[in-house]
């Protein structure tokens, strides 16, 4: 069983650490369409969105991970 707890928070932080990669990723990806004048507002608010839903995951595994983190203590 403790085994197992510790393959679930391991397997949490793993994918907070992604998620996190991929939130500061995307956040950069983000900035750059606002400062091309040739992207349209369309590609511009697609990526804000991109931004906005990989930063929403990133929140959801930190608050996963610290819940694993607690049951594993």
């Amino acid at each position: 069983q403790l085994e197992n707890g510790f393959k679930q928070l391991e397997n949490s932080k793993c994918k907070f650490e992604r998620d996190c990669r991929e939130a500061e990723k995307a956040a950069q990806t983000a900035e750059r369409p606002d400062q091309d004048t040739d992207a349209t507002k369309a590609d511009v608010e697609k990526a804000k969105q991109q931004a906005h839903l990989r930063s929403h995951m990133a929140e959801e595994s930190k608050n996963e991970y610290a819940a694993q983190l607690q049951r594993f203590d």
